[in-house]
């Protein structure tokens, strides 16, 4: 089998902006080896390829054998930015389209989104100032709309990215403004709210750089 023929695998959202909203990159990558399933991909580089993208460019042995998942008929594609505006995109596989749907106003500048499997309708997303915090989002499945459900401070200032840690069950915020690292438990009943438990961790370091006098942390995660 061609690997064009392949319908499976997964779709990469790339994007970032600085001022407005701006739609960079799609990459179809039609399987994950094991190799970075136990490490956490923060980016991927850009590519000129049309997708679908070989990746790896060797597959295990088997790996064409393997039940196919069916092709979803369309993607929610969530965009966040410097400003206050958080973008809902439509993609369509085939044929392939990409449409604008909705903006939604999420705190001051929200960086950095980040989705749990455990929590499929709850879109979580930083607030990148000088008070930082996170906001959590309600996300219809129907329509790609964003609600509010809650926030919380981050005890930090410039919060530049989030990571699920303790298998899921908590939610980290890497402080770049102040130099520590948030972390916030989240609702064990399974609804994926912030609850009172959390904990703050600051880090003393400098660099020869004019920017490095003090220490910037730059993400939070779990690391096998």
């Amino acid at each position: 089998m061609s690997r064009n023929a392949d319908p499976g695998g997964a779709l990469l959202l790339i994007s970032y902006s600085y001022s407005t909203f701006t739609f960079k990159r799609l990459v179809h990558v039609p399987y994950l080896h094991p190799f970075f399933k136990r490490r956490s991909l923060t980016a991927l580089p850009f590519t000129s390829h049309p997708f679908p993208l070989p990746f790896p460019s060797r597959p295990p042995p088997c790996f064409y054998d393997r039940p196919r998942r069916a092709i979803m008929s369309k993607y929610w594609l969530l965009v966040g930015s410097f400003n206050p505006l958080i973008t809902t995109l439509q993609f369509t596989p085939s044929p392939p389209s990409l449409s604008f749907v909705s903006q939604y106003k999420s705190g001051t500048s929200p960086t950095w989104l980040a989705y749990s499997s455990k929590f499929p309708t709850t879109i979580y997303a930083t607030d990148e100032t000088d008070t930082g915090s996170i906001n959590s989002l309600a996300l219809d499945l129907k329509t790609g709309g964003l609600s509010p459900l809650a926030n919380v401070s981050t005890k930090g200032g410039a919060p530049t990215h989030l990571g699920f840690i303790n298998n899921g069950t908590a939610l980290g915020a890497a402080n770049f403004g102040t130099g520590s690292a948030f972390v916030v438990n989240l609702d064990a009943a399974g609804t994926g709210q912030f609850t009172q438990n959390s904990a703050l961790v600051s880090f003393q370091g400098f660099g020869p750089l004019p920017n490095q006098l003090s220490s910037h942390s730059h993400q939070v995660g779990r690391w096998e």
